[in-house]
Formats: C-alpha cells, sequence, structure tokens
C-alpha cells in the first residue's frame, strides 16, 4: 500500500483515481495471497500439493453440479483444484463464460441473474456436440461489485484429467448427454415459436434435427479443412525438418568423404616419396659398381692352327704306330730311340685325348705349335689339364693319366 501512494504522488494521479487504486488492491489481497500461495505449493511433492489443494478448493468445486457427485474420486477434485486459475474482473466488466466459471468473491449478473459466491456460469461447457457448442449461450456475464474474484477451469484440462479417472468420466458423461438433450428441446421449442405455433412438437424437432444435420455437414466439412491444413502443416513441417536432417547429413558425409581423400592423399604421397628415395639409392649403386667381365666365346683365346695340325698329325702317328705293332711289322730300337719314341707315343697320346676347351685352359706355353717340357701349354692360360705319359700295361693298349688343377689324377 505504502508503494501506491508513493506511486500515487510520483505520477499525480487524481484524487479519485487514487481512491480507486486503493480499493482495488484492498479487494484483491486475497488473489494476490494466492499468488504467493502457488509458490509455496511448487515446493511441495505432487501428493501432498493435491491434498492441501483440495482442502481449500474442495468448497469452491463442489458448487458444481457434476463434481458434487458422490461417486467423483477426491484424486480428480484434487487434480482439477490444482488445474484452478483465479482471475479477478473490475465492475461492469465483461466476464467469459466459454470456460467453466465459479465465483469466489463477489456478484455478476447473467441473463437478468444474479450470482453471488459460489455462483457458476459455463458449466454447459463438457458438451462434446460441435452442432450443440454452436448453440449454447455465450453471452458473458456483468461484473456488479468493485471485484470480482473467480476461479476458471478449461474445457481442455478437463478433458485431459478424464482420460486417468473413469468414473468421473462415467458421470460426467451424463451430464454432457443432459445438457446436450435440454439445449435440443430448447431448439425445438424455439422453432414452434419462430412458425408461431403452425408446426407441431414433431414437425418442429424434425426441422430442428435436419437443421442440425445440415450444419453438421458444414461443421464437419470445415473439420476435415482444418485437420487437412494441420496435416499440410505438420507435412511441410516435417519436410523442413527432413530437409534440414539431409543437409547436415550431405555436409557430415561430405566431411568425411574429404577427410579420408586427405589421408589417403596424404598415404600416397609418402608412398612415391619412398618408392622415389629407394629408386635415386638403386640408381646410385648402379653408377659406383664396376662392370663385370663378359665371359663369351668371344673372349677366350682362340686355339692356334698350327697347334691343331700338330695334334692330328700326331694322332695319324698314334695310329700308324698302333698298327705296325699289331701287325709285327716295327721292331723296337734300341733303348735311347726307344725312350724317344715313348716320348713321342705319349705326346701323341695327350694331345688326341685332350679336347680344345682344355688344351686352351692349360697352363704353360704353346710356341709355334711345339709341345715344350711334354706338356700342352696354351699362351696367356691359367694352370688346367695337364697330361702325363704313363707305362704301358696289359699289353699293347696305352693308358693316359690326366690331372686336374686341384692335383687329382683321372683316368682315361
Amino acid at each position: 500500500m505504502d508503494e501506491l501512494n508513493f506511486f500515487a504522488r510520483d505520477k499525480r494521479l487524481p484524487r479519485d483515481m487514487t481512491i480507486k487504486l486503493r480499493e482495488f488492491f484492498t479487494q484483491t489481497q486475497d488473489a494476490r495471497r494466492q499468488t504467493r500461495y502457488d509458490v509455496l505449493l511448487g515446493q511441495m511433492s505432487q501428493s501432498l500439493k493435491a491434498d492441501a489443494a483440495l482442502c481449500w478448493a474442495k468448497e469452491t468445486l463442489l458448487k458444481v453440479s457434476y463434481l458434487g457427485g458422490g461417486d467423483i474420486e477426491n484424486e480428480f477434485l484434487a487434480a482439477c483444484a490444482l488445474s484452478l486459475h483465479t482471475k479477478l474482473f473490475c465492475r461492469s466488466e465483461s466476464i467469459p463464460i466459454f470456460n467453466m466459471v465459479v465465483i469466489e468473491r463477489g456478484m455478476a449478473a447473467k441473463n437478468g441473474r444474479v450470482m453471488t459466491k459460489g455462483g457458476t456460469l459455463g458449466i454447459d461447457m463438457i458438451i462434446n456436440s460441435e452442432f450443440m457448442q454452436g448453440h449454447r449461450d455465450l453471452d458473458p456475464a456483468i461484473g456488479l461489485t468493485f471485484v470480482v474474484q473467480a476461479a476458471t477451469l478449461d474445457k481442455e484440462a478437463l478433458d485431459r484429467l478424464l482420460r486417468d479417472f473413469p468414473v468421473a468420466s462415467r458421470t460426467i458423461t451424463k451430464s454432457a448427454f443432459f445438457f446436450t438433450f435440454r439445449r435440443a428441446i430448447m431448439l425445438v421449442a424455439a422453432a414452434v415459436r419462430r412458425d408461431n405455433g403452425v408446426n407441431t412438437m414433431a414437425d418442429a424437432l424434425v426441422a430442428v434435427r435436419h437443421d442440425g444435420l445440415s450444419k453438421l455437414a458444414a461443421i464437419a466439412e470445415k473439420r476435415n479443412q482444418r485437420m487437412l491444413i494441420n496435416n499440410v502443416a505438420a507435412l511441410a513441417e516435417r519436410m523442413e525438418v527432413i530437409g534440414e536432417e539431409a543437409t547436415a547429413t550431405r555436409d557430415r558425409n561430405r566431411a568425411d568423404v574429404d577427410k579420408q581423400i586427405s589421408e589417403l592423399r596424404t598415404h600416397v604421397d609418402g608412398q612415391v616419396a619412398e618408392l622415389s628415395y629407394k629408386l635415386d639409392a638403386v640408381l646410385a649403386a648402379l653408377r659406383t659398381t664396376r662392370p663385370l667381365p663378359s665371359h663369351s666365346a668371344a673372349t677366350l683365346p682362340a686355339l692356334p692352327c698350327d697347334a691343331a695340325s700338330s695334334s692330328e698329325k700326331s694322332i695319324v702317328a698314334l695310329h700308324r704306330t698302333r698298327s705296325n705293332t699289331r701287325s709285327g711289322e716295327i721292331s723296337r730300337p734300341p733303348g735311347r730311340r726307344h725312350r724317344h719314341n715313348r716320348s713321342q707315343t705319349s705326346t701323341a697320346m695327350t694331345a688326341a685325348a685332350t679336347p680344345p676347351a682344355v688344351a686352351q685352359h692349360t697352363t704353360g706355353h704353346v710356341a709355334n705349335g711345339q709341345l715344350v717340357d711334354g706338356v700342352n701349354r696354351a699362351s696367356g692360360g691359367t694352370q688346367g689339364v695337364a697330361a702325363q705319359p704313363a707305362p704301358l700295361a696289359g699289353g699293347p693298349l696305352l693308358a693316359t693319366k690326366l690331372l686336374t688343377p686341384s692335383g687329382q689324377a683321372l683316368e682315361a
């Protein structure tokens, strides 16, 4: 109140306005306290809050005809008490009655009927027929006192609470049928009055029914249009959400693909760099390595023609000696000549038994195709196979002993 007085002085309000404000705040102290109580109720548990609300609101709810029956669950009444909203109206202010209104303080008037504390307005909101909803008396009430405090309950909140309480739902459904039937009788009576009593009650009922069916068709069409509009709006919203999700998914996939391509490019660059390094190392090694010697037949020293002809001559002489010896035409010469002949014979056999390749790789010297020291030596060669004369054994056949480079003897 002190704050209100300071506000009136600061804004230089007239005296009559200041008095009106003081009276309003005096009359609405209960409503302001109820607002503070709501904060206190919010700190309680759900069951405790429902019990406390039922204690002070049960008297208000029992003023409604279909909530005062003995079959209604107390839990339902407690839930209704928590769903009540307190509203304030000034004198001559219109009070809408689309929802249920219970007057808690002050007086209001509706259709010449004065209602005081506990009076109810708009209790026929429970009618479910859309046709009869259009015939409800929705003319607002008028506040008679300076302040009218009323508790209101929305139809949507009541319908939501009835889903969990079957007994209360059955009771309120019966009351809704009663209000619907009473409204239909009032429509029939209005139709009879409109025709000045020419038609009977049955004719008036048929006319009301026909009128109601035609209006129901229009109402159903409007309802379908509203449903279609709502469905289209929901579909458009859903398509927008799907589009946003698709865009987000596309961006995410693109980012993942770019990341994978970057990783693959980095990996490939690393592999290429490693292969380039290895190839450079191989090329460097090939540049620093000396070329290997070629061992083709062209690089081997050739056997002189004189040596070949000498070997052929030795073989011919050997065949002649064997023939003469077998036939007994040639007699052994003296010892000196015998040694000379045996040496020549061994040399000839050695030359005949040694292949050309061996003759070319033997160690020694060959000069003008002549035999030096009884061993065939090739010019510029290495230690190879040497043929040494062997004494005749076991008859007239001659034997030759071959030596390998390691010194081992081969019998031929």
